[in-house]
């Protein structure tokens, strides 16, 4: 509650937003993430993780201005009072850096998308992709390769189930199995900048089911299979393995393809790699929890790892 009337005593001094806006807590994650609504407007606020890079901010800026002026629907940043597009809030004791967004009409679905959701989600991505290709402007995001997605999740996690041998195994095999598959075609895959969290859960569709991709935050230099696998990842099966829930999954995976490949070219042993590269983003998403939610114990619970590992080797007997 002190966070909210803290931003809404910020946007209304910063941004000329009056009382009649309401402010809405949407996410405590990575960035403090608040809705700013009133019947005919809204806006999406962050705040940015506490030391968050300048440049990768002015990167950011610039990146989705480039988009937007090549057609691409992406979310925008909203200048304030002063004309700037980010500034410093004080919020939950420490000084931080905050932006304001206009935010995308639409809706996210929290259920499987649709065969024509995918396919369309595959074309914006593919032309994000090639987009990017063409980008000259400032550019300070951070790679994103073999150290980030595959060690330092190691690192973490390794003390936790250390004790267990099965899955010490499992997750050491794993890793080091996909990390030479990667390096086996490291030459033939391509890289440059990447939306670097490109799940479902960040694309927004319209009416007409044209999506809108927002959440930058994650911006990045890396394997541009990592965004494709990213969306894999976030619509494989958590608990539901039936006959029917795969089949539908697979079309998704499909569709999405099909429409990425308007745009760009997929190889075979980039096709061959998603799997590996799934993997790897979901251990990376168990480690991103660890060092971001450190004082959350189920996180640390040889249980949850268990789970993780029965989830992993499903997918692994299904898709491998």
């Amino acid at each position: 509650m002190e966070s909210i009337i803290i931003v809404k005593n910020f946007v209304e001094e910063h941004y000329g937003i009056d009382h009649t806006y309401t402010i809405e807590l949407l996410a405590d994650y990575i960035n403090l993430v608040f809705l700013v609504k009133n019947e005919y407007q809204q806006f999406i606020f962050r705040v940015f993780p506490k030391g968050k890079n300048n440049d990768f901010i002015k990167s950011e800026i610039q990146l989705l201005s480039y988009l937007k002026s090549h057609g691409i629907n992406v979310e925008s940043f909203v200048s304030n009072s002063k004309g700037n597009f980010f500034g410093e809030i004080q919020i939950l004791d420490s000084k931080r850096k905050c932006a304001m967004y206009n935010a995308m009409s639409g809706n996210i679905h929290d259920e499987l998308l649709t065969n024509n959701q995918s396919e369309k989600l595959g074309e914006i991505t593919g032309k994000l992709h090639s987009a990017f290709d063409q980008y000259c402007g400032q550019s300070d995001f951070e790679r994103f390769e073999y150290d980030e997605l595959v060690w330092k999740p190691w690192n973490l996690i390794e003390p936790y189930i250390n004790h267990n041998t099965d899955l010490h195994e499992f997750y050491k095999e794993t890793i080091e199995n996909c990390e030479t598959q990667l390096r086996q075609s490291d030459t033939i895959l391509s890289r440059g900048i990447c939306h670097g969290d490109l799940h479902a859960g960040n694309v927004i569709f319209d009416e007409n089911d044209e999506p809108g991709i927002f959440d930058f935050e994650l911006c990045c230099i890396s394997w541009r299979l990592y965004d494709l696998a990213t969306f894999v990842w976030s619509i494989l099966p958590r608990e539901d393995y039936s006959i029917e829930s795969v089949k539908t999954i697979n079309e998704c995976i499909d569709g999405f393809l099909k429409g990425y490949m308007r745009h760009r070219t997929i190889t075979n042993e980039e096709l061959d790699l998603i799997l590996d590269m799934v993997l790897l983003r979901h251990i990376w998403r168990q480690a991103e929890r660890l060092e971001m939610d450190s004082d959350n114990s189920i996180w640390k619970s040889e249980q949850h790892f268990q789970q993780q590992m029965s989830r992993m080797k499903k997918w692994i007997e299904i898709y491998d």
